[in-house]
């Protein structure tokens, strides 16, 4: 690693060639920075295959976020690289981010020099895969880059590199889960994204769907966004759709690090978000802002469906 430098406690910028030893070093170097949340900005052509996924590990244990640039980049663009095994750490990044202003990232084949004998190969392309399963990514990327000779580095663009998980820009998977409080279970579903996070909790009330719909972001956000004073409607959009609008302070209540709406859901809402590929989450302040923001529901239809079936099976279906 030929140079490791940090901007404002808060970007951390890697370049030169990934080495032996050099995931400890960052270890240490975001231990003795103190660092809680960072962006690591990387500038490599590669290196050690093992030591670019280690590194990708150590990336994702501090739950740090990824892009390629470099420390001297101006302008809208940018000259740097992240080739071969710089492409298995940028993986480690929570969110993974990567445009047309960004460097490029790239990725081909694993060798050795001397060769690799075929259990070599076959053990190494197993760490591979599960590695990529393990940091949300298509084990399609890793087909891809075998196919790719190890003299030639195959350059994928933004929504190539989406397309496969290795690019999220700050967008997690929504996550799904029923929990249950005092024997009451609910259904939990969260989406996290470099700007905050939606929460949706629904519950049973005899009969009855409620929804707690929240944004999640940090004290003094959730505390401007919950002011009486600057409230003007809180509402719910499904697919873009306005509903469940309540017109001033009343409709949505700060509590922590969220502000929460809570909802009662008719039938046609509930048969609404059964059908639905985004649930929105909405403040209307004084003036032309709004705070808040949407959920993806594509990846958990079948849980809210299964939920919902038990909820309200007298008038829902599946």
């Amino acid at each position: 690693m030929a140079e490791m430098a940090v901007l404002g406690m808060r970007e951390v910028f890697i370049s030169g060639p990934i080495t032996s030893g050099d995931a400890d070093r960052f270890v240490q170097f975001a231990e003795s920075h103190k660092l809680e949340a960072a962006r690591i900005v990387l500038d490599s052509p590669g290196g050690s295959l093992l030591e670019g996924i280690k590194l990708g590990r150590a990336i994702r244990e501090k739950r740090f976020f990824t892009s390629v640039g470099a420390f001297d980049d101006q302008g809208t663009s940018s000259n740097a690289i992240c080739a071969s095994a710089c492409a298995y750490a940028f993986a480690g990044g929570v969110s993974r981010f990567l445009d047309r202003s960004s460097g490029r990232l790239g990725i081909h084949q694993f060798e050795r020099s001397g060769g690799l004998s075929q259990s070599e190969a076959q053990l190494i392309s197993a760490i591979v895969v599960s590695y990529l399963r393990d940091m949300g990514v298509d084990a399609k990327a890793f087909v891809i880059a075998s196919a790719t000779s190890a003299s030639g580095i195959r350059w994928l663009t933004p929504s190539e590199a989406q397309e496969l998980g290795l690019v999220n820009n700050g967008v997690q998977p929504t996550s799904a889960e029923v929990r249950i409080v005092r024997l009451h279970p609910y259904l939990r579903l969260n989406q996290d994204k470099s700007s905050g996070t939606i929460r949706a909790l629904f519950t049973c009330g005899k009969g009855t769907l409620l929804l707690q719909a929240g944004i999640v972001t940090d004290p003094e956000q959730s505390a401007l966004f919950g002011d009486a004073r600057w409230q003007k409607r809180s509402y719910l959009e499904i697919d873009g759709r306005e509903t469940a609008v309540v017109n001033g302070p009343a409709g949505a209540k700060p509590e922590d690090s969220a502000v929460w709406l809570f909802r009662v859901l008719d039938s046609k809402q509930a048969a609404d978000l059964l059908k639905a590929s985004e649930l929105g989450v909405w403040i209307d302040g004084f003036g032309a802002v709004r705070a808040g923001g949407s959920m993806d529901l594509k990846p958990v239809r079948s849980e809210i469906a299964d939920y919902f079936k038990q909820c309200l099976s007298s008038y829902v279906r599946r």
